[in-house]
Formats: C-alpha cells, structure tokens, sequence
C-alpha cells in the first residue's frame, strides 16, 4: 500500500480557514493565522481541501516526493485512478 501525508505549505497559506471548514474528518486546524494539520491520520483523501485552497498550500506527500496534486490530478479524477495502490 501506498504511503501518503497531507501537509501545508504555511509560506502560500493565507489562514482564509476554507480547508478548516471544508474539511469532513477535521484534519486541519488554524494556529497564529495559519492552516495546519492536526489529525493526519483521519485524512480520507478526498481532495477538497486542495481543490478548495486558492493559493495551492495544501500538498500530498507520496513516496517521499511532493506532488503537487492541483497540477497532476483533474477535479474528476480521485487519488485511486491516480495511484495504483
């Protein structure tokens, strides 16, 4: 199986609390004005909060490489058709 990490880039993060709000397993939180992740292993890759982030801060670590997903995977897509787990 695939290893996979969900992080924020805090130099893009704007701290607008959109992935907070979105997000269905509360993975995010807001600390001094920033995104940040507080419950990584609820994340259910769903994607939104990075489809959702308007400076692109949220990012997916695979295989110790960063992916940005905005730019590899379409809206339509979901992260199974994009990793052969």
């Amino acid at each position: 199986m695939t290893k996979l990490s969900i992080l924020v880039n805090i130099e893009l993060c704007n701290g607008c609390g959109a992935c907070v709000e979105l997000c269905p397993t509360n993975v995010f939180t807001l600390r001094n004005g920033k995104a940040e992740v507080v419950n990584a292993n609820d994340c259910i890759y769903c994607l939104g909060c990075i489809a959702l982030c308007t400076r692109k801060a949220i990012v997916i670590k695979l295989n110790k490489n960063w992916i940005r997903t905005w730019k590899c995977i379409e809206r339509s897509k979901t992260l199974d058709s994009f990793i052969k787990l």
